[in-house]
């Protein structure tokens, strides 16, 4: 059975597919890891499925494993992370979001934009490379981060425009990546990149928002805000899903 490391960005569908990829594998076959000391768990022997949000740079650890991922549009993605956030009240910036009180001011605060810029590039460009991290901050620093926070800072250091070119690189190297809007085409290529997998459980929508903002109450100015603290994203989200089309026209052409 192929081993599959589903690289699992916050707000794209994730938890739907996690629950549908998990069907085909026994409990003991799988691993999740939301913090890296989860990691430690980590069975070459017996794992076969790892889910998580660590984004790619852990792919050394995890080099026999296929990665595969799901994308969303930028703009939509920040809008359900806000939703999340305000619903989690053991999110790291819960009590921010709440005292905030606004998604206007959301999109604007410098911390909160930590979890809604760029998320997508991050995840799946960046390399975390703590030995140029610790020159410009501490240890004990680095350590209190969220993850999100923890892949800003190493962007802040990073030629940005290259970190994106290595997301899509990296994604059009996966034998499959699906996009939400897209979900059920999305279940159909990936049951054509891997037929030896079952994907037991029917489709089912999971941790779905209901209620609250939309991207029609939106004004022109949030959606400029979205549009530019995402460029990255909206880069490689377009790219992604050209190539998605491309590779369903392939698929299923007649």
């Amino acid at each position: 059975m192929e081993s599959i490391y589903f690289l699992h960005i916050p707000k794209t569908a994730g938890s739907s597919f996690k629950k549908m990829l998990a069907s085909a594998y026994s409990q003991e076959e799988v691993l999740e890891f939301y913090q890296r000391n989860k990691l430690l768990e980590f069975k070459p022997s017996q794992h076969r499925l790892l889910l998580g949000h660590l984004g790619f740079d852990i792919s050394a650890l995890t080099k026999s494993f296929n990665v595969v991922t799901f994308l969303r549009c930028p703009i939509h993605r920040a809008i359900s992370n806000y939703h999340q956030v305000l619903r989690s009240s053991e999110h790291y910036l819960h009590a921010l979001v709440k005292e905030l009180g606004t998604f206007d001011a959301f999109i604007r605060d410098k911390h909160c934009q930590d979890c809604i810029a760029n998320i997508q590039t991050k995840y799946l460009g960046l390399d975390i490379n703590f030995e140029q991290l610790v020159k410009h901050h501490t240890v004990a620093s680095l350590i209190a981060l969220a993850p999100q926070e923890l892949h800003s800072k190493m962007l802040a250091l990073s030629d940005q425009d290259q970190v994106m070119k290595t997301a899509f690189q990296r994604l059009s190297k996966m034998a499959f990546f699906g996009l939400c809007e897209r979900f059920e085409d999305s279940i159909a290529l990936f049951k054509q990149a891997y037929p030896n997998l079952e994907l037991k459980s029917a489709y089912a929508q999971e941790n779905v928002t209901h209620g609250g903002v939309t991207f029609n109450q939106l004004s022109n100015e949030d959606i400029e805000i979205l549009k530019e603290i995402n460029y990255l994203d909206i880069q490689l989200y377009q790219s992604a899903a050209s190539l998605f089309e491309k590779r369903w026209e392939q698929s299923y052409a007649e």
